[in-house]
């Protein structure tokens, strides 16, 4: 029997002293996801969010890896993972600053994106990365989708996806139609800092 949190609004999950995982059968379906552990954070079911954050107490980093599996669009605001940080997207993942947000997703030792496309957006003088610190690679896949966008569309910014830190980094679009990289209001950017780069 499956162990579910199904709502239409959203969820908090909080755990100060330890992680937090879902079981063999387990899988959360909410409007929003936000979480705050005190270990790693492993969500493998299929799930089905519209967005996800993950911190650990106080704002702080994951003290640990974090692991999302998603089975529609999802949208990122804010990932502190103290470890390696996997997303398994089967719709778009979308990193978007605007207003009075920010969008970091940020993640040491190893980090793994595969969905159908991948948009990291700045709006409104604000900042969305996507970005690992080594040494574990970066590697991000879009498939049977638009592709990779980095984009500051308008109203300035600044969007990135970066590896530093020794984080060699792989950008793969596998029957998708582009890498597009458009800072037309601000600035946006592919770096890997004195890596390997592989698009």
């Amino acid at each position: 029997q499956p162990t579910a949190i199904r709502t239409t609004g959203n969820v908090m999950l909080s755990a100060g002293m330890g992680g937090i995982s879902e079981g063999s059968n387990g899988y959360v379906r909410a409007g929003a996801l936000d979480v705050v552990s005190g270990g790693g954070v492993n969500l493998g079911g299929p799930n089905s969010i519209s967005s996800f954050s993950a911190v650990g107490p106080g704002l702080a980093a994951v003290p640990g890896s974090v692991n999302l599996n998603n089975t529609s669009d999802l949208a990122v605001g804010n990932i502190n993972a103290g470890g390696t940080l996997t997303l398994d997207v089967v719709g778009t993942l979308s990193i978007s600053a605007s207003g009075a947000q920010d969008a970091i997703v940020h993640s040491f030792g190893g980090q793994t994106i595969t969905a159908r496309a991948v948009e990291v957006s700045a709006r409104d003088g604000r900042s969305a990365s996507l970005w690992n610190t080594g040494p574990g690679t970066q590697s991000i896949v879009a498939s049977n989708g638009a592709g990779v966008d980095v984009v500051v569309p308008s109203g300035g910014g600044f969007a990135q996806i970066l590896g530093d830190g020794g984080s060699n980094q792989s950008i793969a679009v596998v029957n998708g139609d582009h890498i597009n990289v458009n800072g037309a209001t601000g600035q946006g950017s592919i770096i890997a800092f004195n890596t390997a780069q592989t698009l």
